[in-house]
């Protein structure tokens, strides 16, 4: 599934799961796992897996589909993955 950036006009989005019904909709479905991949791994990516685990999802991070504006925010982004209990794959 392709979801896009949320769409509210008064604040920025920076996951698929705030302000949208992903959550439901995954649920409806019987979906448990997301697979989280995109641009902007310490922004995007890391609210889109943060709000996938506390949504109750077994959530993946797989690091060669994303990339991070900086070296040290892309490792902050995984060191705060890990912590939260995203599987975050290496390759």
């Amino acid at each position: 599934m392709n979801r896009q950036q949320g769409r509210g006009a008064r604040r920025d989005q920076y996951s698929a799961f705030d302000g949208t019904s992903l959550t439901n909709h995954l649920r409806r479905r019987g979906i448990h796992r997301a697979l989280i991949v995109g641009l902007g791994q310490n922004f995007c990516v890391r609210t889109a897996a943060l709000d996938a685990i506390a949504a109750g999802f077994e959530t993946h991070v797989r690091l060669s589909t994303t990339r991070s504006i900086t070296l040290r925010g892309g490792q902050d982004a995984v060191d705060a993955l890990r912590g939260a209990g995203v599987i975050v794959e290496e390759n």
